[in-house]
């Protein structure tokens, strides 16, 4: 096949840009952070844009824990290895190296939408595990409805049941079962928790939460009468749970309700099944980051979430309180999704949600090495290549 000329051009003209690029401004991997800025500091690698393999890119790691990125750190002129580089008393974060009344942390994601973005605005909201639907349990409906991944026969069988933050990371973790030669099935019901008792205010509308226990009812069942190693749950941190008064209240100002629907659910388990909490992602409080960004495409730091607030308001604290007094074991992703202050929308050029409330299937494939660290410590295995 004869390359056109005009091909030619196009890639000559392209490889005269790069060379012409000053070596200050290269970016050899594509993370966000310059070559030079990498090797100055030697926390990152020039050709690798997630250095050590835990799914969050470099530009978005925060080593010295000071709310500020590398890439914050580098815009600001800091150092990412120290959390108070001048020494003054005041934390990178909170120093305003520009003068502009804005402090560094505010301006760290201060940037245009980032080329070639992944998944683009335009399909984010369809950015999702393609059978999601097919393996999910819908409202006013009870049957516990399974996907199976990975080798029917093999030894470590696990389940991973919820609401539709269960689905969230199926692709993530159907490929860690179908690497491992382990057998996956999913249970996944909308806006039900995988948890004896817990019944949000929407299903409580719909059916005054009767398909919502029955369904709940039905998975132990089933787990009871088929034991499986490792049962994974996932929730979302947005209910609204439906009170004796009648009253209707924020999940996470209920930790007690979390702590209480865990241990009960645990308790019906078979001693032989390990099961395992995953804290739920961080809800954004600027609403739908991808309607947000639709608006602010010249400026990303418009749509980022403050940490503590999503930090905060999840029911990761009655979910952790649970397992330290139970069998259960509690992990989270919440330092990988909220890996800096304010928490992130988009890292490098993945776009991290499709919603207010779920992660892109993008991002949800790039956290595939810390999920599977985390579920090789609930199973008590050595992290070693399959």
């Amino acid at each position: 096949m004869i390359a056109s000329p005009a091909r030619g051009l196009v890639a000559a003209a392209a490889l005269v840009l790069v060379l012409a690029l000053p070596a200050a401004a290269l970016d050899s991997d594509g993370d966000g952070l310059r070559d030079a800025f990498e090797s100055r500091y030697g926390l990152t690698s020039v050709n690798d844009p997630d250095s050590d393999g835990d799914g969050v890119v470099d530009s978005a790691e925060d080593p010295d824990a000071d709310g500020l990125g590398n890439r914050g750190e580098q815009r600001a002129g800091t150092d990412p290895s120290r959390a108070d580089s001048d020494g003054d008393g005041t934390p990178d974060n909170a120093e305003d190296h520009d003068g502009d009344g804005r402090t560094n942390a505010r301006e760290q994601d201060q940037r245009p939408l980032p080329k070639g973005l992944r998944p683009a605005l335009r399909r984010a909201a369809w950015d999702e595990y393609p059978r999601k639907r097919a393996c999910m349990t819908q409202h006013g409906k009870s049957k516990v409805v399974t996907c199976d991944f990975g080798d029917a026969d093999g030894e470590v069988r696990i389940v991973v049941a919820g609401d539709s933050h269960a689905t969230m990371y199926l692709t993530p973790l159907a490929r860690i079962a179908e690497e491992r030669g382990w057998k996956l099935t999913s249970m996944a019901k909308r806006a039900c928790p995988a948890m004896l008792g817990l019944v949000g205010d929407n299903q409580w509308r719909i059916d005054r939460g009767r398909t919502c226990r029955l369904w709940q009812e039905r998975v132990i069942s089933r787990l009871g009468r088929a034991p499986v190693d490792l049962v994974i749950l996932v929730h979302s941190p947005a209910y609204k749970l439906r009170q004796p008064s009648g009253r209707v209240v924020p999940s996470w100002k209920r930790p007690g309700q979390w702590r209480m629907g865990l241990r009960r659910t645990v308790a019906a388990l078979p001693p032989e099944t390990t099961v395992l909490a995953l804290g739920g992602a961080p809800r954004n409080f600027n609403g739908n980051p991808v309607k947000c960004l639709k608006g602010n495409r010249r400026d990303v730091s418009a749509c980022v979430t403050k940490r503590q607030p999503a930090q905060a308001r999840t029911m990761d604290m009655g979910l952790r309180q649970a397992a330290a007094v139970s069998r259960a074991r509690f992990d989270t992703l919440f330092d990988q999704i909220c890996s800096y202050d304010p928490c992130p929308v988009i890292q490098g050029d993945v776009l991290m949600w499709r919603d207010a409330s779920h992660l892109s299937e993008t991002f949800a494939r790039q956290l595939q090495p810390s999920i599977e660290r985390i579920v090789l410590d609930a199973l008590d295995l050595e992290t070693q290549e399959p």
